[in-house]
């Protein structure tokens, strides 16, 4: 799956001399990184959001279009621009900037840190490396016990950026390593061709469709050794309850003593009978708290306002009493 260009999209990067000499060695602040987006051609930061995501010494990735979770790509969109990822899921994510560093420059970037704490783990390559152009991508894992939410265009990842050694033309000639020869531009460049999915998470499915398996069938033991119990009582109970006299049989007249025991275990069959059909509530406590994380996550990718929030959180909070 091809990652769609972006207004002006451009390939390869600034291959003159260095734009900014004043700069020195180390990494660039953020005024640093600002010369270098406005005065390389292409920029060192594609679709940059320089007045509200560049820091004192980095610039803040966003979350890109094109993602890879389940065995199957998609595509966020205004109308649809949250990921979800379940408890100890995938997702392959890309970012919404495009990235061309000169031979001049080095790139690392790595998860912005409070997503860090919602249980996120980021498993990519932590430098970009000098010629570098296109988009960047990276699987994050959900290692927590419940779902997080990412939005379209949400500050995800952190890049920071450092100069190098002088890059010589000629050297390079003489050591081809030198030159970035990047050969993996698109999403699907990076995706096996079998189904990547998470192995913890798909061992979680089997533990839980195990663990339900293994629950009916203890529900339905105790509910049969109920009825079967409840019958063998009955029965004592109606001969128990039998004339002592010998000859004697049971008749329809029965004193009111005899009644109140064969009502009794009556009730013990009915009840054990409602016992094996009656449904398998889950735990309420658990669902609730799952909806709670949900909203947390919804609220920090902005796709609803504290004040929606706080209001569904406090119907939860009631219910869980």
């Amino acid at each position: 799956m091809a990652t769609p260009p972006s207004s002006g999209d451009t390939e390869g990067v600034d291959e003159r001399e260095d734009q900014v000499p004043e700069a020195g060695p180390g990494v660039l602040l953020g005024d640093v990184i600002k010369k270098y987006i406005d005065k390389l051609n292409p920029k060192l930061i594609q679709d940059a959001d320089t007045e509200n995501n560049l820091r004192p010494a980095s610039y803040s990735l966003r979350l890109g279009k094109n993602y890879y979770q389940d065995g199957s790509y998609g595509i966020l969109t205004d109308d649809n621009p949250v990921i979800i990822i379940r408890p100890h899921g995938m997702v392959v994510v890309s970012t919404y900037e495009k990235l061309h560093v000169p031979r001049y420059l080095i790139g690392r970037w790595n998860l912005r840190v409070s997503l860090v704490y919602t249980g996120l783990l980021w498993a990519g390559g932590p430098q970009v490396d000098p010629g570098f152009s296109g988009f960047l991508f990276c699987p994050l894992y959900n290692l927590s016990n419940t779902e997080v939410a990412l939005k379209l265009k949400e500050h995800i990842f952190t890049i920071d950026f450092e100069k190098t050694t002088s890059y010589n033309e000629e050297v390079a000639k003489d050591h081809p390593y030198l030159k970035f020869k990047g050969t993996k531009h698109k999403l699907d460049d990076y995706i096996p061709s079998y189904d990547l999915k998470s192995s913890v998470g798909e061992l979680k499915k089997q533990v839980e469709a195990s663990e339900k398996r293994v629950t009916k069938r203890v529900d339905d033991l105790q509910s049969t050794v109920l009825i079967g119990l409840s019958i063998v009582f009955a029965g004592l109970t109606i001969v128990a309850t039998l004339p002592s006299i010998p000859g004697a049989h049971l008749t329809l007249s029965i004193d009111l003593l005899t009644g109140f025991y064969v009502s009794l275990s009556l009730s013990s069959i009915l009840l054990s009978l409602f016992a094996i059909k009656r449904p398998k509530r889950p735990d309420k406590s658990e669902s609730i708290f799952s909806k709670l994380a949900k909203l947390e996550t919804l609220q920090r990718a902005g796709s609803i306002t504290k004040e929606e929030s706080d209001k569904k959180k406090k119907k939860l909070l009631r219910k869980l009493g």
